[in-house]
């Protein structure tokens, strides 16, 4: 089943979370001990106005099991996610260093921040579900446009995004890494 997270859902999401900025040798993962970085995380998960808001995730459940998640927002809230990022950064980490050499989501656009699965989980078609639900979700709020990132060095997640019609509009650099900015329209 997916459905909408909740704020009992914070340890699931909040692993699944810092795995991914693990994955992608986030500042915060590289320079901090995993107990801060997940305090962080679960703080930021339990706001309204965050970028790792519960109210922003979707997640897969199986069995009682949150074995994959969305998280996704609409760029009108970038401005707002911004302001709540640098006051919960400066809070438990005292100064941001700012990871990221332009806004992820662009104007205009429905941003998909992160998806993720449990590692057991993966290869059964979740996150195809889960990009599938988000183009719905989006879709119900009248975007148009969908956007996400990828790795240039994941190869394998290129492929699913383009297989969903996503196609590349530029890079950039996350933590000195490349990515590509990938666009579908609805």
């Amino acid at each position: 089943m997916i459905r909408q997270a909740t704020k009992k859902d914070v340890s699931e999401v909040s692993e699944l979370i810092y795995m991914i900025l693990d994955e992608k040798e986030s500042y915060f993962t590289e320079n901090y001990i995993k107990k801060e970085v997940m305090a962080f995380i679960r703080h930021a998960y339990a706001q309204e106005i965050s970028f790792f808001s519960y109210a922003n995730i979707i997640v897969k459940e199986i069995e009682g099991q949150v074995v994959g998640i969305a998280l996704m927002y609409d760029s009108k809230m970038t401005d707002a996610f911004c302001e709540q990022w640098e006051n919960d950064v400066a809070l438990f980490f005292g100064e941001d260093q700012d990871e990221f050499e332009t806004s992820e989501a662009q104007p205009g656009e429905f941003h998909l921040d992160t998806i993720a699965v449990v590692e057991e989980f993966r290869g059964q078609g979740i996150a195809k579900e889960l990009l599938e639900k988000m183009d719905q979700k989006a879709y119900s709020h009248g975007h148009t446009k969908l956007s996400l990132n990828v790795s240039a060095k994941n190869i394998a997640a290129k492929r699913l995004y383009e297989r969903h019609h996503y196609k590349v509009e530029c890079q950039f650099l996350i933590s000195s890494h490349t990515y590509f900015h990938m666009t579908k329209s609805l």
